[in-house]
């Protein structure tokens, strides 16, 4: 299988002209407090306090983790 170089001009400036196609990318400003991360919550329970037995009502499904 043999590429003639009339085939393969085509495909170099087709391959060469995709390397650029997109506009520079300019990041959005965005109006972030300036600690976000240090803020409390007053809600601080969490599934890891329930016990499995009462977060998995499902009786057939209590039978299957029992198993297991």
């Amino acid at each position: 299988m043999k590429i003639n170089r009339k085939q393969l001009l085509p495909l170099l400036v087709l391959f060469i002209s995709s390397c650029k196609v997109s506009k520079e990318y300019q990041r959005p400003d965005l109006d972030l407090p300036a600690q976000y991360y240090m803020q409390s919550f007053s809600d601080t329970s969490t599934i890891a306090d329930i016990e499995w037995n009462k977060f998995f009502n499902d009786p057939v499904l209590q039978g299957l983790i029992g198993r297991g």
